[in-house]
């Protein structure tokens, strides 16, 4: 068989599709069936693994194998006889409702009708309804207005409220002896990853559904962590080269360490306890901290917007 493919940018194009490939087929007399199948269905397949967000377009004249493409999901807009009473000349579209067919007189002496295909798609923005969104906007004006507040704010009525620091700060660690917190972070835990689970099996659907298999094979292959080919790690060598790796890594097994180990313990314990008074947070550290943040970084356990904290790194960072 003769096969064509051309890719293709329009100046105006649906943004659903990333670009067209048409593919012009021709299947001769003396082809044989099988074979014909099978070499235009690996080659419409390689191009589908390719660009599976194109409008693949394919015509052609394909003789006594019309169902060569039965196993993709293709639609066919020629509904109309073009020779004699038989359709032979097809086109297939990746979109069900591209084109509308309309039969013309043949072209000079030759036996084939023409075939026109007008377009009637309607892009996916004009058939979907508009939604509406809300979206916070932070104004100057807001900036300024936070600013104020929080420049006026008395933080120490709240600092000298209390003299335990654990009234003013959550805990985010739960102590020995209190199951019944870690249980049920534990089940909120487990509610969480079901749910991503479930997300994460819908989104692997929708690329069943819309044909997208290059997604669908990414994320199968997240799925059971398959990754890719990796290198050959062996390592050459013989019997005495294993015996010297273990003799290396087994020569501090020859020698009890205890009581170097409790001398190393103690001291360290000794240093902690003597200088763990002197750790001293500077303001000017706190503020550098607060402007290096990143605006666009996901909030923290607090709730409170790295932009937030960034914008305000002036007022609050004395607090």
């Amino acid at each position: 068989i003769e096969t064509l493919s051309v890719s293709a940018r329009p100046y105006y194009l649906p943004r659903e599709f990333s670009h067209v490939l048409v593919t012009t087929v021709y299947i001769p007399p003396s082809a044989k069936t099988t074979q014909a199948t099978e070499i235009l269905s690996k080659h419409i397949s390689d191009l589908n693994s390719i660009s599976p967000d194109t409008l693949h377009i394919i015509n052609g004249d394909f003789n006594h194998v019309p169902r060569a493409l039965a196993g993709f999901k293709l639609y066919q807009p020629v509904t109309c006889q073009t020779r004699n009473n038989k359709t032979l000349d097809l086109c297939f579209t990746s979109s069900e409702e591209a084109y509308h067919c309309t039969q013309l007189a043949p072209l000079g002496k030759s036996d084939h009708y023409l075939v026109l295909l007008r377009p009637r798609y309607t892009p996916l923005a004009r058939r979907e309804p508009p939604v509406k969104k809300t979206v916070l906007a932070w104004t100057a004006d807001a900036w300024e207005t936070l600013r104020a507040s929080l420049e006026c704010t008395h933080w120490s009525v709240f600092v000298n409220s209390t003299q335990d620091m654990s009234e003013l700060a959550d805990t985010i660690a739960f102590p020995n002896k209190r199951d019944n917190d870690i249980k049920s972070i534990h089940k909120e835990v487990r509610a969480t990853i079901r749910q991503g689970k479930e997300s994460y099996r819908r989104k692997i659907e929708k690329y069943f559904k819309n044909n997208d298999m290059r997604k669908v094979w990414q994320g199968m292959n997240l799925m059971v962590g398959c990754e890719g080919k990796k290198g050959n790690n062996s390592v050459e060598g013989d019997e005495g080269y294993a015996n010297d790796l273990n003799k290396f890594y087994a020569r501090f097994d020859c020698h009890d360490f205890v009581q170097e180990r409790e001398e190393c313990k103690s001291a360290l314990l000794e240093s902690f306890l003597h200088d763990r008074e002197r750790i001293v947070i500077d303001t000017s550290e706190v503020r550098k901290a607060m402007l290096a943040l990143k605006p666009n970084k996901a909030p923290g356990p607090d709730g409170v917007k790295p932009s937030v904290l960034k914008k305000c790194a002036t007022e609050r960072y004395n607090v």
